[in-house]
């Protein structure tokens, strides 16, 4: 300890000041650096995208509607890597603009009469804009009640899952 308040008693006027300009240097440096990380930590928050998957269910008049959409909860627009339905666990093999109808024909049948009023499904490496819903069914079931329905729906061993990715390329998943 004595060699250094030695050393520093021998230093000059110009020594101190040249070595506190060197910390302070050190310290926006590290300052900067800790900045970029908390900046780029933000922008990547910023551009998140969240995929939420809904079902409407409607009483009507006559019998009752389900509507299935997907949601955009997040900030930033979900782009869409891959998107799929799986019945009894396997993939569905059906894709393109009649997927939809073709997994209702296979899964419902003639067991419940139904009406398919829209549908659609996302294509794969097209963006979903932060706050948008893309309805992917809308079904009207003539004469069926809710309770019918949802029996009927939760005997049928159906899902939904997307794959998709933020701008900053960042990969993320819905299982439905």
């Amino acid at each position: 300890m004595e060699w250094l308040i030695e050393l520093w008693s021998r230093l000059n006027t110009s020594d101190v000041i040249a070595m506190s300009a060197v910390l302070v240097a050190l310290c926006a440096l590290v300052t900067t650096l800790w900045q970029a990380h908390v900046a780029r930590a933000h922008n990547r928050l910023s551009v998140r995208p969240h995929l939420a998957w809904n079902i409407n269910r409607v009483r009507a008049n006559r019998g009752c509607e389900l509507v299935f959409t997907l949601e955009n909860c997040g900030v930033g627009p979900a782009i869409v890597v891959d998107r799929f339905f799986s019945v009894d666990g396997a993939r569905y093999p059906a894709s393109g603009h009649d997927a939809v109808e073709k997994l209702l024909s296979t899964v419902i049948g003639e067991a419940l009469s139904y009406h398919l009023r829209q549908n659609g499904l996302p294509g794969v490496g097209s963006p979903i804009p932060a706050g948008r819903s893309y309805v992917v069914a809308h079904i009207f079931f003539p004469l069926s009640s809710i309770e019918v329905v949802d029996e009927f729906m939760d005997r049928a061993d159906v899902g939904f899952q997307v794959h998709y990715e933020c701008l900053y390329r960042r990969r993320f998943h819905l299982t439905a």
